[in-house]
């Protein structure tokens, strides 16, 4: 089901600019506030954003029958990744954390066959070695620059360890968000998803509020909650707009030039170092995406 290479891939780097976009922002409210009340404020924004978006549309449509269960699936796996990337964002800049999503397209390459029945090509292992390469030049400022640099890193940093595990886990979940759009509509069941993550968080964050005073969120910062959530719903709503257009594997791995965004935004307003480094780190990681893009038939 492969489109017109502008309107998916457009849809695919609005999606990527917004991601970027909303993990600067989550990181930054987070390490100022009560992470879970910053996710679940996210996400339930983000909720009535898509909600909003569907009656925009058209109205309710009819759910397939395998809707619940891909919601479920999706909704365990976005919980448990978001939990690591606010471990990741404790130990580590946004600059080198984010980018290790770039692993993604190349998880993607190994599971998709039991998805998609898409087969892994000569191109596609060209884009994965590429990748690997992006990732040796982004650790290896920070690891003396050594060619055991990215396992330097992983032995050392607990950030980039967290993030190659969601890396993962995002594959799987992209997986079940495009069997959400498919039983449904790219509005519909993410509002449905994002509104479960909203309340796990607002769960988790009960504890929390009970075993010691909480600092009331002044206005602006719900404001700036709501931003990152609003974020959160076109980074959604173009992701699975892609899902329509293209397989799974083209989709994320434009997606995942987020990490461009992110070492620019890391650098550029979060004040972190090495820009240059970092920025050709994530250029040729985002080089090695899109020619795991143009290796699935």
């Amino acid at each position: 089901m492969k489109g017109p290479m502008i309107p998916w891939g457009l849809f695919s780097l609005v999606s990527a600019a917004a991601n970027a976009g909303y993990l600067f922002g989550l990181k930054r409210l987070s390490g100022e506030n009560n992470e879970d009340l910053v996710a679940a404020g996210s996400f339930l924004s983000a909720s009535v954003v898509l909600l909003i978006l569907e009656i925009l549309s058209g109205g309710l449509h009819a759910p397939g029958p395998f809707l619940l269960p891909a919601i479920a699936g999706t909704t365990v796996l976005n919980a448990l990744a978001l939990l690591l990337v606010f471990r990741a964002f404790r130990h580590t800049d946004i600059s080198i954390a984010a980018p290790m999503l770039s692993f993604t397209p190349a998880v993607l390459l190994l599971i998709s066959p039991l998805f998609e029945g898409s087969n892994l090509t000569a191109r596609g292992i060209v884009g994965v070695v590429t990748i690997v390469a992006g990732s040796y030049v982004l650790s290896a400022p920070r690891c003396g620059g050594s060619l055991m640099a990215p396992f330097i890193a992983l032995k050392e940093d607990h950030g980039v360890r967290a993030m190659l595990v969601v890396a993962v886990l995002y594959a799987f979940s992209s997986q079940l968000d495009r069997a959400v759009v498919q039983q449904s509509d790219p509005f519909l069941g993410s509002s449905m998803v994002t509104m479960l993550l909203g309340l796990f968080f607002l769960i988790r964050a009960g504890p929390r509020r009970l075993s010691g005073p909480v600092p009331p969120h002044p206005w602006h910062t719900r404001v700036k909650i709501a931003v990152i959530g609003l974020l959160l719903a076109i980074e959604i709503a173009g992701l699975n707009a892609a899902f329509l257009f293209a397989p799974v594997p083209y989709a994320i791995a434009l997606k995942r030039t987020s990490g461009v965004f992110s070492v620019l935004l890391g650098c550029l307003l979060g004040g972190e170092k090495g820009l240059f480094q970092r920025a050709v780190g994530s250029g040729v990681m985002a080089i090695g995406a899109a020619v795991v893009v143009l290796s699935v038939p």
